[in-house]
C-alpha cells in the first residue's frame, strides 16, 4: 500500500550473563489527511458538561444583578418549582423514606429538558417522582460556549427528608 510505511526496530534488551534477548517489532502507520473540517467538532453533537456559561433555570434574567447574583436567583426558583410541584408518593409516607435522588438531563440549544433520566434511586417511587418533576420544568436560559448556545448535561440532587 502507498499510503502505508512499514518500520522495523529492532530492540537489545539486556545482556543477561552470557546471553542476549533481540526481539523485533512492527509498527504499521497510515497516512490520515487532516483538514480544518476534521480538527472543528459540529457543537451540535456534543455535549457540554462543563460550558463557560451554565443553563439557568428561568425567572430571574429581567432583573438588573449580577452574573452571579442571577445564578444564584435561578437556583432559588428552581428549587421553589421542584418542591411546590414534588409529590411525594403514598409508599414512601407509610415507610417513611428519606434520602437523596439525583436525576441527570440535557438543556439542549433552545432551553428545552431533553433525555432527563435517574442516576440515583432511594426507592419508593421517589426516583419516578423526581423524573415526572424534572420532564415538566418550564423552558431555561440555555449553556452557551463562546456567546454560542449549546447543549449541557446537569445532575441535579433532590433530597428527601422529614417526612
Amino acid at each position: 500500500m502507498k499510503n502505508t510505511h512499514q518500520f522495523w526496530i529492532i530492540l537489545l534488551l539486556i545482556w543477561m550473563g552470557n546471553t542476549s534477548n533481540i526481539s523485533a517489532a512492527i509498527f504499521y502507520t497510515q497516512q490520515i489527511k487532516i483538514s480544518s473540517d476534521t480538527l472543528e467538532p459540529d457543537l451540535d453533537d456534543v455535549i457540554f458538561v462543563n460550558p463557560l456559561e451554565f443553563p439557568r433555570f428561568p425567572g430571574c434574567e429581567d432583573l438588573d444583578i449580577s452574573q452571579n447574583e442571577k445564578k444564584k436567583c435561578a437556583e432559588e426558583k428552581m428549587n421553589e418549582f421542584i418542591y411546590a410541584n414534588l409529590k411525594i408518593p403514598e409508599i414512601a409516607q407509610q415507610i417513611r423514606i428519606e434520602g437523596m435522588a439525583v436525576v441527570s438531563f440535557i438543556v439542549d440549544k433552545e432551553g428545552n429538558i431533553v433525555e432527563p433520566k435517574i442516576l440515583r434511586d432511594i426507592g419508593g417511587g421517589f426516583g419516578e417522582e423526581c423524573l415526572r418533576v424534572v420532564a415538566s420544568m418550564p423552558q431555561w436560559i440555555p449553556g452557551k460556549q463562546y456567546g454560542e448556545p449549546v447543549r449541557v448535561q446537569l445532575n441535579l440532587p433532590i433530597r428527601f427528608s422529614g417526612i
